[in-house]
């Protein structure tokens, strides 16, 4: 909450001061972090792994997670998660992952998230242009998983997945 005055131009009108708090969507102080995460690609550990063509791969949050301040916003329900967020190149966004030009789509969403690289995993991301079969999976937190609401300040993306090119 952030607590604003808004006082009369006129300066003989000192009594003319009028106090109000406001409700920012997502308070100045969220602590929301995404943690650090483990990433495997066949079942081996690695902060980047490359996941080839057939590849199963992972990656798990191992601590540090902390879901956003609930905002008590009427119009958007506090349903927080982690998101999973895949990426046609290395993504450069700050604060909205969907800007980046190399968006392709979001994942899926929980405290881990597998899949296989077969084909299947790239084409349910439609539209989007992948290079030579590389992706990037970056994981996100969310206000609401439903709405696929992300909350600000992201939190720092410790691991992501990389595709073999």
């Amino acid at each position: 909450m952030l607590l604003a005055q808004l006082m009369s131009p006129f300066p003989d009108d000192a009594a003319c001061v009028y106090s109000f708090t406001i409700q920012e969507p997502f308070p100045l102080d969220c602590p929301a972090e995404i943690g650090t995460f483990q990433a495997t690609a066949n079942g081996i550990n690695d902060v980047h792994p490359k996941v080839c063509f057939g590849d199963n791969f992972a990656l798990t949050s191992t601590g540090g997670y902390t879901p956003p301040v609930d905002v008590s916003d009427p119009t958007i329900t506090y349903e927080p998660a982690i998101g999973y967020f895949v990426f046609s190149c290395q993504p450069t966004f700050v604060f909205d992952p969907t800007s980046d030009p190399c968006y392709a789509g979001y994942w899926t969403s929980g405290m881990s998230a597998q899949g296989t690289n077969d084909g299947n995993f790239l084409n349910q991301f439609a539209g989007a242009s992948f290079t030579n079969g590389e992706f990037w999976v970056v994981p996100i937190t969310m206000y609401n998983e439903t709405l696929r609401e992300i909350s600000l300040p992201i939190g720092q993306a410790i691991a992501t997945l990389k595709g073999c090119g």
